[in-house]
């Protein structure tokens, strides 16, 4: 049997430092690396979450101040309808409808003051206020077609701050005030007596024929 080699012997250089340090120092890495990766996955959370609440509140706004706007236009309208001829109403008549109209605008309102970001609320209010004055009664023609210009620029800033906060360029319009009763009356007349002359004319131009089977 041959014989066994002797064992071969390392000598390993003494550096001073604990048998344990580098487990340790092993372990500090993994530490700080989980550190670092939770702060950077928390930070990212905070963004996604702020984007989310930005998205959320944006289209919570601009719903409700579609709805609100809707209600102002509706009471526009019947305003507008009661100058006019062929859609004018008994004043309590009128009274009762536009009552109903600023009922529904104020829950309107209310949801959307509830809900709008904090940048819509003053061109809100600013277009609440100018509806509720342009539909009541009026005291001279004057200020109707004040009030009724009022509300269109109030209708136009609120269209352009939602613009805004949905990163569209505003609209730039020039809004002048809508014609008071007479001028919408005299107006309406001049069409009905131009469209009366357009008739006679074209009955004093061309004459109807005799009937064949009366000769």
């Amino acid at each position: 049997m041959p014989p066994t080699p002797p064992p071969v012997i390392i000598n390993m250089p003494d550096t001073g430092a604990p048998w344990w340090g580098v487990p340790l120092l092993a372990g500090l890495f993994v530490i700080i690396g989980a550190l670092v990766t939770f702060i950077s996955t928390k930070a990212s959370d905070k963004r996604k979450a702020k984007r989310e609440d930005k998205v959320r509140v944006a289209t919570e706004s601009t719903e409700s101040a579609s709805t609100f706007m809707e209600q102002a236009a509706r009471i526009e309208k019947a305003v507008a309808q009661q100058l006019t001829l062929s859609h004018v109403k008994f004043q309590g008549d009128y009274m009762n409808d536009i009552a109903a109209l600023l009922e529904e605008l104020d829950t309107a309102w209310t949801k959307f003051e509830l809900v709008a970001d904090k940048e819509l609320l003053q061109p809100g209010k600013d277009l609440f206020a100018a509806t509720i004055a342009m539909a009541l009664p009026d005291l001279t023609e004057e200020s109707t077609s004040h009030f009724r210009g009022e509300y269109h620029r109030k209708h136009l800033a609120l269209v352009n701050a939602l613009r805004v906060m949905n990163g569209v360029d505003p609209i730039e319009r020039e809004i002048i005030n809508p014609p008071t009763r007479t001028e919408t009356m005299r107006m309406h007349g001049e069409y009905i007596r131009t469209a009366a002359e357009v008739m006679f004319e074209k009955a004093r131009t061309n004459p109807p024929r005799a009937n064949k089977s009366g000769q």
